[in-house]
């Protein structure tokens, strides 16, 4: 998509010299003109136009689609691996307003896709707990007024498997750290 003598290509496109930080791929920031050059009617929003934080960059950018007034926008939908909630709507409901704003205010012409993840190792796993729960469940009714001293005695254990596994990861990291700190002379 993109060479290092010329930059990105796309149709009526003019970018600037290579951006790179901290070792991500090269960024291409678009120069002069606008994204509204040879269309009339989009003149009006010009004064409008869309400028976006780039995390690259630190910095706001004027945000130019490669090919005129078209935006191609890929979203990753929500994993659902249990009950529906708020937050799931949420994310449909936020990018739908962006969405609308970006036809209908700035006059973009969008091809949006939204992603619903079905399968996952996540929900496999969830939909196992919660039948190995239920069945924890209704072992430990069966059993009457003991059960509740063998299901304190499972938590604890539990827990603390828990916390084994935190500190194991925790000093994995911290090994890692050091090994960085060491390499860049401490500045790490």
């Amino acid at each position: 998509m993109a060479n290092e003598a010329t930059g990105p290509r796309c149709m009526g496109c003019a970018f600037g010299g290579a951006v790179r930080v901290n070792g991500h791929p090269a960024w291409y920031p678009p120069l002069g003109g606008s994204a509204t050059d040879g269309d009339p009617d989009a003149a009006a929003t010009a004064a409008a136009a869309l400028r976006m934080h780039n995390s690259l960059t630190s910095r706001k950018e004027r945000f130019v689609p490669r090919e005129g007034r078209l935006v191609r926008w890929y979203i990753c939908g929500p994993t659902v691996y249990d009950s529906c909630h708020m937050g799931h709507a949420r994310a449909y409901l936020t990018f739908d307003i962006l969405r609308r704003i970006m036809e209908d205010y700035l006059q973009y012409d969008l091809f949006f896709q939204v992603n619903v993840t079905d399968i996952d190792d996540k929900i496999i796993l969830r939909a196992r707990r919660n039948k190995l729960l239920e069945d924890y469940q209704r072992e430990a009714e069966a059993e009457g007024p003991g059960a509740l001293a063998r299901v304190s005695e499972d938590a604890a254990h539990g827990a603390a498997q828990v916390v084994g596994k935190q500190e194991g990861k925790l000093a994995e990291l911290e090994a890692e750290l050091a090994a960085l700190e060491g390499a860049a002379g401490g500045d790490a």
